[in-house]
C-alpha cells in the first residue's frame, strides 16, 4: 500500500482511498502516478512519461493528457490550485507530495509491538464476522490502449469492440461460474467463487 498526501493507493488493484471516498484508476493512469512517485518530487518530461508509460508504442502526446487529468480528477486536484500534480511549463509534470509506503495502517498496534517482532496476524475473517471462509479469484481486465483505439479506429469500431468484449466476458465468466461485478468504460470486475 502507497500514501500520498492523505490518500491510500493500492497499485495492484489501483484503487485510491481517503476516508469514504473511493477512486479507480487506469491502469495507465496508475502507471503516470506510480512514474512520477518514483522520481521523487523531480520533474519528468512529457517524452519522459511517454517513454516509460508507453514504452515500444508509438502515442500522440494527448494520451498522457488524458492519464493527467484522469489522475487530478481522482485526487481532486486542479492544474491552477495544484496540491498533488504540478505542470511545469515547458518543462512536464511532478508531485508536489511524496509517493509513500505505508508501513502500518494502525499506529497505536506499532506502539504496542515490540521493536523487532513481527506484526501479528489478522484474525481470519470468519472468525472476525462469524462467517464461512472463502477463497474468491479476481479478475480485473481493461482492453490495452482504449483510448488509442478509439482515436484511431473511430468511436463507433470502439463501441462495437467493447460490445463484442463484454458479450465475450458474460459468456466466458458465466460458464466458469463467475459473476460480473463491475463494468467500466473499457473493461470488466468480475469474480469467481464469490456465492
Amino acid at each position: 500500500m502507497l500514501a500520498l498526501g492523505d490518500w491510500q493507493i493500492d497499485p495492484t488493484t489501483r484503487r485510491l482511498a481517503r476516508g469514504d471516498e473511493t477512486v479507480r484508476l487506469s491502469p495507465k493512469a496508475m502507471q503516470v502516478l506510480l512514474a512520477l512517485g518514483a522520481a521523487k518530487g523531480t520533474v519528468m518530461s512529457r517524452t519522459q512519461l511517454l517513454d516509460e508509460v508507453w514504452p515500444s508504442v508509438t502515442v500522440g502526446e494527448e494520451v498522457l493528457t488524458h492519464a493527467i487529468a484522469e489522475l487530478r480528477k481522482a485526487l481532486g486536484d486542479s492544474t491552477r490550485n495544484s496540491e498533488f500534480v504540478e505542470t511545469v511549463p515547458k518543462a512536464g509534470y511532478r508531485l508536489l507530495k511524496p509517493l509513500t509506503e505505508e508501513a502500518i495502517a494502525d499506529p497505536q498496534a506499532a506502539e504496542a509491538r515490540e521493536p523487532d517482532s513481527p506484526p501479528e496476524p489478522a484474525a481470519p475473517a470468519e472468525l472476525a464476522l462469524g462467517h464461512e471462509h472463502k477463497q474468491v479469484t479476481v479478475l480485473d481486465c481493461a482492453l490495452a490502449d482504449a483510448l488509442l483505439l478509439a482515436r484511431t479506429a473511430g468511436v463507433e469500431f470502439m463501441a462495437e469492440t467493447l460490445e463484442r468484449l463484454h458479450d465475450l466476458a458474460r459468456e466466458v465468466i458465466a460458464r466458469h461460474d463467475g459473476t460480473v461485478t463491475e463494468w467500466t468504460g473499457d473493461g470488466f470486475v468480475a469474480l469467481f467463487g464469490a456465492p
